[in-house]
């Protein structure tokens, strides 16, 4: 499995894992380096291989839009079972649907105690009207909230 920040603008996925991140994506798009030479080892997990981000780009829409990028992601399908890109959030940016619409789907993740209802209905009305599938919601940050999801309450 291959977990690859490609949050370009706000990385948190080598803090979280304590990982460097002075080589990643950004990296592996603007420069001749091979991929062996980004990629680490999860510290968690062994069968888990992490793509930080790597040096926050001038222009991050242009690098994630780019036809290596398109390449890159075409080889990680190839050589990892199951691939995940943790993205900006799909509101106010490109970025996220740019990687979304070269995957088999997404899984959003929203903050109960972070995104507003409004956010997150302008989200799932974008999605509805996009050919990107959506494999689910994950709602995390707080077990105090009810979340609307499909016109019905959940708890």
């Amino acid at each position: 499995m291959l977990l690859v920040d490609a949050d370009l603008r706000r990385p948190k996925l080598h803090d979280q894992l304590l990982l460097s991140n002075a080589l990643g994506l950004s990296n592996l798009i603007s420069t001749d380096l091979n991929f062996d030479q980004v990629v680490q080892r999860s510290p968690l997990e062994p069968n888990l291989s992490i793509l930080t981000s790597g040096q926050l780009p001038p222009d991050p829409t242009r690098l994630l839009s780019s036809q290596k990028m398109q390449g890159l992601m075409k080889f990680f399908e190839e050589t990892y079972d199951l691939v995940i890109y943790d993205t900006p959030p799909l509101i106010g940016m490109v970025d996220a649907k740019l990687i979304a619409s070269e995957t088999d789907g997404i899984i959003m993740v929203v903050g109960l105690d972070k995104t507003k209802g409004s956010t997150f209905s302008e989200a799932m009305e974008l999605l509805k009207n996009s050919p990107i599938v959506v494999f689910g919601v994950v709602a995390n940050g707080s077990k105090d909230h009810d979340i609307r999801l499909n016109g019905t309450y959940k708890t």
